[in-house]
């Protein structure tokens, strides 16, 4: 203390510095330019003085303009400093009129935490961890939720930090504890499903009562297997009583209950200490995910494979895009959680939503199997797969990039998630022979196997073998050409379609193209064409579907020589397909080799057993999937298929004044991508003078077209045209068509696209605003907005470059009650239509979705009178925009490095202002 106050008095001198008790200083300091230069000052010297110790100052300042009593004055600074975190980057808060209301926030929450627990304001929502290797629940994390009667919803990231700060959070992790675990005796008493609930214990769980001995008592009086309930224990908790903190950990495994590290990655803590505690898991922080990019793959994929060298299981959270779950699983992460499976949510709308996802969930004894098979470090440079062996079959749960291309080599593909189909069924039962011996062994076994005009050395090890269930890593160690004759029909029998390509780029349309050059008869009978109708044709004019990634992802492999995988809607399929676009054994070509294709039925009837409300849910749920927006609309044309059963469906879009077909199906050849430029320019005119301001356009007199002879030519032989306009606001996107389908179906085609119609415009638009951000940024998949991730960013470049800017915030207030009485894709499209709002008053890249109903506008280099215009600007909008209905917080931000607290200051007043309302 003597060191800390010599330090204080070198840098403000020590006329006005008193110690006011403990560890509390008081400065008064006449000086305001320089008052937060010389705390940081103060804060470098301090941090000096132990090396082996962290050492730091909060500071709180309040700029004093006389009106106040020294006393109240004081209050404020200290009020102030109390805002500063433990650690933080800043070490000072400069006190503002939002700390007032946090004092009484503060209040309200230490008063009422016990009423609302007695009452029910607090809930217990859950949240699915997923095993990436069978795709199946493996458990659930207790979260907590306030719901007050007077103001609303209460952030926990705001609540608990002040129940930790009172030491009162043990009143909640308990009362969140004992509710799980009735959830877990309810079920387990009615013979359902159940996974292992994990819950969270904060520091003052620690200071304030004994959880193994409350875990104990808890589990005894409702008779449950403790397996069921993981204890979950953040990293930053290490640090205050390690010794204390490592007893408990090992008293914990000793009673039989897991231990996770929570949000590892957030603080200081090493795989040492994961290794010194004994965590079986950790949970890596959600930051790693939200600025999804080459440097954090590069950081995750080492930690996953440190931790599986110290036996401990790995699983992500913040996971929501189906590219954070294809790289986690490719690094070999275990599990993983976050909004791509589910929102927190009370536990029957998690159940209805991973019933929607066709989740299914773990028993005991696959959790025991993928356990162990969780820990083999994937991240290998030879190909790799782990292969289960299902009676006279493999099933694969993991392979890399390489043993998907030696895979795809040896004529071996995936059908469904798991199964394996051979070209060669004596190749296969070769193997097998081989893996039968291996898994009465824990020794690896190396054979030489011959494929075709290959050679291969393999290496088998058992990894676990449970009732009979045996899991094998599968190596491919080399491989040589036995001779150079390439036999261009050797996946000929392949049981999945597989076809050859020359890549190239086509400067006369400047886009990639590719020309077939090889196809096989799966292939073929899958798009319904011959070989010659394929042969040396270019991909886009027999394959076309508006998808470029088909021929974009094939140049990129022969630029790079490293295989692809990939998800996809085809057109020509009617299928989602998962592939392997890998270099050919051609000169100049690559190889699409299909591991996978849906079975599209499943879905197609279940969407016909509902009502026209139901099925439009069900289109709008598959247009806003995880899935890229061009496969999600080809979907859609599909299903839309399914229920009319016409000759063809398709969405146009008006890309500046020129009709452009979207997406199509058809039951027969394309007529519409027939048309000319010129006709294509003409159309919008044609269809809006045909459609005469009626909701819709119905042609079922194909002699009405004859005042364009090309127009009538395609369309003459259509019995049936209805189509209904897209529009965003006043402007036209374009149009949904069906052509030819039965009379006694016109109602209800009508009754169904007019209510899908506004989904497939609000998808359009999204494209639209996608196209123009920034594609090494994260988006929002709904809203085609930058997402928490990218506005962080955008944040810290600005405070970066010293920039001065102007930050909006906008709360979608009436979302809640909105969703209370609508269907849950309405609620979508109110995001959606709150996005097109916004960006009629912001430019796209100003934009940010940062929260489930918040929004963001960043203003760089606007002063007070710009944002005053602006805001003014929105509100007056606001006034006939309804269903959208939202609260708008401005600030100027006059210093860059204050950025990020004038952030939080405007989360603060949408706080207050909801309370208010």
């Amino acid at each position: 203390m003597k060191q800390v106050a010599d330090i204080l008095k070198s840098v403000f001198g020590e006329e006005n510095l008193a110690r006011f008790g403990n560890d509390h200083f008081v400065i008064v300091d006449f000086d305001d330019e320089n008052s937060i230069a010389k705390v940081e000052k103060a804060n470098q010297l301090v941090a000096q003085i132990d090396l082996s110790f962290k050492l730091y100052l909060k500071a709180g300042i309040y700029y004093s303009d006389g009106s106040k009593s020294v006393e109240t004055e004081y209050d404020y600074a200290k009020t102030a400093c109390d805002e500063v975190k433990d650690g933080a980057e800043n070490c000072y808060q400069v006190y503002t009129a939002e700390f007032s209301e946090q004092a009484e926030y503060t209040k309200f929450v230490v008063d009422h935490i016990d009423d609302a627990i007695q009452n029910g304001d607090i809930q217990v929502y859950y949240q699915p961890q997923v095993h990436l290797m069978n795709g199946k629940l493996n458990g659930l994390e207790a979260l907590v939720r306030w719901n007050d009667p007077n103001r609303g919803f209460m952030s926990p990231g705001r609540f608990v930090p002040v129940l930790e700060d009172s030491n009162l959070t043990y009143k909640l992790d308990l009362y969140v504890l004992e509710e799980a675990i009735k959830l877990i005796k309810s079920r387990l008493n009615q013979g359902l499903k159940m996974v292992p609930i994990s819950f969270n214990l904060s520091r003052t769980d620690f200071v304030t009562s004994d959880p193994n001995q409350i875990l104990l008592d808890l589990v005894k009086k409702y008779d449950i297997p403790r397996e069921m309930l993981r204890v979950e224990i953040t990293e930053t908790i290490l640090t205050e009583d390690p010794v204390k903190i490592k007893r408990a950990i090992d008293r914990f495994h000793q009673n039989g209950f897991q231990v996770l590290m929570d949000d590892f990655g957030s603080g200081a803590s090493s795989l040492n200490t994961l290794k010194e505690y004994g965590f079986d898991e950790i949970k890596l922080d959600m930051t790693f995910m939200r600025k999804f990019d080459e440097k954090s793959e590069k950081v995750v994929k080492p930690l996953i494979t440190m931790a599986k060298s110290l036996g401990v299981h790995t699983l992500c959270e913040g996971v929501e895009t189906k590219e954070q779950i294809a790289f986690l699983k490719s690094v070999g992460c275990e599990l993983v959680q976050g909004y791509y499976y589910s929102k927190p949510n009370i536990f029957t709308e998690v159940v209805d939503r991973l019933d929607e996802l066709d989740v299914d969930w773990e028993n005991a004894a696959e959790s025991s199997f993928f356990e162990t098979a969780g820990l083999v470090d994937v991240n290998v440079a030879q190909p790799l797969a782990l292969l289960a062996i299902d009676g006279q079959n493999f099933k694969s749960y993991y392979m890399n990039e390489g043993f998907r291309s030696f895979a795809a080599q040896i004529g071996v593909c995936l059908i469904g998630d798991h199964d394996l189909a051979w070209d060669n069924q004596e190749e296969r039962d070769h193997l097998l022979q081989v893996a039968n011996v291996v898994k009465r062994s824990s020794h690896e076994r190396k054979i030489l196997f011959e494929a075709g005009s290959l050679s291969y050395q393999l290496s088998f090890q058992m990894i676990v073998n449970i009732e009979g269930k045996c899991l094998l890593k599968v190596l491919v160690l080399s491989s040589q050409r036995n001779n150079s004759q390439v036999d261009n029909n050797e996946f000929d029998n392949l049981p999945l379609p597989y076809f050859v390509v020359r890549p190239y780029y086509d400067s006369d349309k400047d886009q990639a193209e590719c020309e077939i050059v090889s196809v096989n008869r799966a292939f073929t009978a899958q798009v319904d064409l011959a070989k010659n109708d394929l042969l040396g044709k270019k991909m886009t004019e027999v394959l076309s579907g508006g998808n470029l990634a088909w021929v974009n992802l094939p140049l990129d492999v022969l630029r790079t020589s490293r295989a692809r995988s990939e998800r996809l809607y085809s057109k020509y399929m009617q299928a989602w397909t998962e592939f392997t676009v890998l270099p050919a054994t051609l000169p100049g070509c690559v190889a699409f080799a299909f591991t996978k294709i849906e079975d599209n039925d499943v879905k197609l009837k279940a969407l016909k057993t509902g009502n026209v409300n139901s099925q439009v849910s069900s289109l709008a749920r598959s247009l806003n999937g995880p899935e890229d927006a061009a496969s999600e609309i080809n979907f859609s044309m599909v299903q839309i298929a399914s229920l009319l059963e016409p000759e063809r469906v398709y969405t146009l879009a008006n890309e500046n004044g020129k009709i452009e077909v979207e997406a199509e199906w058809t039951k027969d050849k394309s007529m519409l991508r027939r048309m000319s430029d010129r006709l294509a320019e003409k159309l919008p005119e044609y269809l809006e003078k045909l459609r005469a301001g009626k909701d819709f356009l119905l042609i079922s007199d194909m002699e009405r077209l004859r005042f364009d002879r090309e127009l009538y030519e395609i369309n003459r032989k259509n019995v049936r045209i209805l189509m209904f306009p897209l529009f965003s606001g006043q402007k036209l996107l374009g149009y949904i068509g069906v052509e030819n389908f039965d009379s006694d179906r016109l109602a209800y085609a009508k009754d169904l696209l007019s209510e899908y119609s506004k989904y497939l415009a609000a998808k359009l638009v999204a494209m639209l605003r996608l196209r123009q951000l920034d594609p090494s940024r994260g988006s929002d998949h709904l809203t085609a907005l930058g997402n928490q991730a990218a506005f962080n960013e955008e944040l810290n470049e600005l405070k970066e470059q010293r920039q001065v800017s102007s930050l909006i915030y906008f709360d979608l207030y009436n979302l809640q009650a909105f969703n209370a009485s609508h269907d849950p894709q309405e609620g979508n499209l109110l995001l959606q239509n709150t996005a097109d709002f916004l960006n009629q008053y912001f430019d796209v890249r100003q934009l940010y979705r940062i929260g489930g109903k918040l929004f963001a506008a960043v203003m760089p280099e606007a002063d007070q009178a710009e944002l005053d215009a602006k805001m003014a600007a929105v509100k007056e909008g606001l006034k006939t925009s309804d269903p959208v209905k939202l609260k708008v917080a401005g600030k100027l931000c006059p210093y860059p490095r204050h950025v990020q607290d004038v952030a939080r200051q405007l989360d603060q007043e949408i706080n207050r202002m909801k309370v208010e309302a």
